[in-house]
């Protein structure tokens, strides 16, 4: 009888306690390629399986000659652990400029054809400047940024 109070007891504590939301992570390689172009590549992960919709905007890569960007906004499956990488942009930069690319990561819509947004589960930035006189791409947005999903649980 007290094997059953005890299993009983640890039942509910663990269906008490609050579930830890997912938590996702992005990151942005930045390559080099020949005639100054910048090659951006978005990465995800995620520690859970998660369908999403994801949407990139921005300035994107922007030197003295404008703002260049290929915004884009998609449904997207991860899979738990597994990076997986979605988008990517390349432009031509000239001369000094910056980098300047936001990621929001949203619930998969409802509605495919309705223009409201789904409810905001995670927010990304990624933002340098480019000197002049800059021949290799630092690694700095390749820093993985991670957070828990808002509302994910």
């Amino acid at each position: 009888m007290s094997r059953l109070v005890m299993a009983c007891c640890v039942l509910l504590a663990s269906l008490s306690a609050p579930a830890r939301a997912a938590e996702i992570c992005a990151w942005l390689v930045e390559s080099d390629r020949p005639e100054q172009e910048h090659l951006l590549t978005l990465w995800l992960q995620s520690d859970a399986e998660i369908d999403f919709l994801y949407k990139v905007m921005g300035p994107g890569i922007v030197s003295e000659a404008g703002e260049s960007n290929a915004p884009a906004a998609a449904n997207y499956r991860l899979r738990a652990g597994v990076a997986d990488s979605p988008w990517h942009y390349g432009a031509s930069l000239a001369g000094a400029g910056k980098i300047d690319i936001t990621v929001e990561v949203h619930t998969t819509p409802i509605d495919v054809f309705s223009e409201r947004l789904s409810p905001l589960l995670a927010r990304f930035v990624f933002k340098r400047a480019v000197p002049a006189s800059e021949t290799t791409a630092p690694a700095t947005l390749a820093n993985k940024q991670c957070t828990e999903m808002l509302g994910a649980n």
